[in-house]
């Protein structure tokens, strides 16, 4: 997933491939999209975060990311259901297919934005003209409110090194009137996370998760590591040095051959938000459900700040 935090927690998706859970923990100290959150009542409601549909149809949209641009996304689109779909063309498929789409103060101007969003990507407070997120990773279904936003992508996220503001691609859009009251279809598993802990309900095999933010202040995401046959109690009890290891070591009687990092996961959620992604998990394999996002004041990834894990088997 690239860095995590903000997004650089391991990029949105906060994994980096061979870099490893240390690297991601690292890096994410913001939110895929990197994580932070407002206490405003803009930041969400409860309405969106639950699975019961709502009778109305999402708008369809698509993003194709590119080295210069996010083409093909639309300026103003309804408030309600947001079906999107991500197709990552940049040259070397540096940002994974990890769009993100904040809400910002009125007003917020793109130079603005990357200046604020630089610093958080290296534990630093989120700035206040960011009021929320939602994003999708290659695709997802996402609930926006109305108001002024700007999707961004790193171009950065899925490489072995740090992001810049070149690397910060964005493009203004005005979320107009429309469902106020939409709501995520339901799904075949949840994760809501909350502050700072997750509930996790998901099958083996195939599955449309829905993500849920129930935070009143944070900003969350939820990754999701496979630890394959690794026996749950000893993850769970060698969690915190795994995510704390320097150089990717494991500790004894883990079998570090097993983890992947690219078990499936979502982009970041501001307060009262929420969204769907795709994985598929292996029955009977060890799971654990990670966040790296930082607080709102900066500081850490959730998952090593505040022990924000749930291990579990499929």
């Amino acid at each position: 997933m690239g860095e995590p935090t903000f997004q650089k927690a391991t990029s949105h998706r906060s994994r980096r491939g061979s870099r490893g859970i240390a690297a991601v923990a690292a890096v994410a100290l913001v939110f895929s999209v990197a994580g932070c959150g407002s206490d405003s009542d803009d930041a969400g409601s409860d309405e969106t975060t639950t699975t019961e549909a709502v009778a109305a149809e999402p708008t369809v949209a698509a993003a194709t990311l590119t080295d210069e641009a996010i083409e093909g996304l639309s300026e103003e689109i309804p408030a309600g259901l947001v079906e999107v779909t991500v197709t990552d063309d940049t040259t070397d498929g540096g940002a994974g297919g990890d769009l993100s789409i904040m809400k910002v103060a009125e007003g917020t101007t793109e130079e603005d934005f990357v200046a604020g969003l630089l610093p958080v990507f290296e534990g630093g407070p989120i700035p206040e003209f960011i009021e929320n997120s939602s994003g999708v990773i290659d695709e997802g279904t996402i609930v926006l409110e109305e108001g002024s936003y700007i999707a961004w992508i790193d171009r950065a996220s899925e490489l072995d090194r740090e992001s810049t503001a070149d690397d910060i691609i964005t493009t203004p859009v005005t979320v107009g009137p429309g469902e106020t009251d939409a709501a995520l279809p339901e799904a075949d598993g949840t994760i809501t996370a909350t502050d700072y802990q997750f509930d996790v309900d998901v099958p083996a095999g195939e599955a449309t998760i829905n993500f849920a933010n129930d935070s009143t202040e944070q900003f969350h995401h939820v990754i999701l590591v496979d630890f394959g046959t690794n026996d749950p109690a000893l993850i769970e009890e060698n969690l915190g040095a795994i995510l704390e290891s320097e150089d990717g070591s494991v500790p004894e009687g883990v079998d570090g051959e097993q983890i992947d990092f690219e078990a499936g996961g979502s982009s970041v959620f501001g307060p009262g938000s929420s969204g769907s992604f795709s994985a598929e998990l292996t029955e009977g394999n060890t799971y654990a459900a990670l966040c790296f996002i930082s607080d709102v004041a900066g500081g850490a990834p959730h998952s090593i700040q505040h022990d924000m894990s749930e291990v579990f088997t499929a």
